[in-house]
């Protein structure tokens, strides 16, 4: 996910437009493991004398196990962006490190997803649970245990 920013870099002020798609590695995330689906980065670069801003706006679909019944769900996770790269910048620091003139765009996708993530993943809204006492997947149907459907 290298950018080249020549052209920003040689034109300070002047608006370059990216427009493209990228892949992430899955992230385990508080025990769970998340796929990414390709995000979409549209944005513009603007060169400032040694560094580039960069405004845009990511889309990506996120894949994880239910909250609530382990199954499969997914998210729509969308982040806007206004971040700098400069030339000499460290990791952690606060700016992203420009590389001559190309922008490593892996970390800040990366980092702005994940904030983007919901606080837990849902199938869906009416989502049951599991049964607390045998663990059946309430969304199929009442359990057959003592506890009878207690509705997760």
């Amino acid at each position: 996910m290298r950018i080249d920013a020549s052209e920003a870099l040689a034109h300070p002020g002047r608006r370059q437009p990216v427009r493209f798609e990228a892949g992430l590695e899955a992230e385990a995330l508080s025990g769970e493991r998340v796929e990414f689906g390709p995000a979409e980065f549209i944005g513009e670069l603007i060169g400032a004398g040694d560094s580039v801003r960069v405004e845009g706006a990511i889309r990506c679909v996120a894949r994880s196990r239910c909250a609530k019944c382990l199954g499969e769900a997914e998210a729509e996770l969308s982040a806007g962006v206004i971040e700098r790269f400069a030339k000499g910048a460290e990791e952690g620091g606060d700016a992203y490190p420009l590389d001559g003139s190309r922008l490593d765009m892996g970390p800040m996708i990366r980092e702005a997803l994940i904030l983007a993530l919901p606080m837990r993943f849902l199938c869906g809204a009416g989502c049951r649970g599991l049964c607390p006492d045998c663990g059946a997947d309430l969304n199929t149907g009442p359990c057959a245990c003592a506890a009878g459907d207690t509705g997760g």
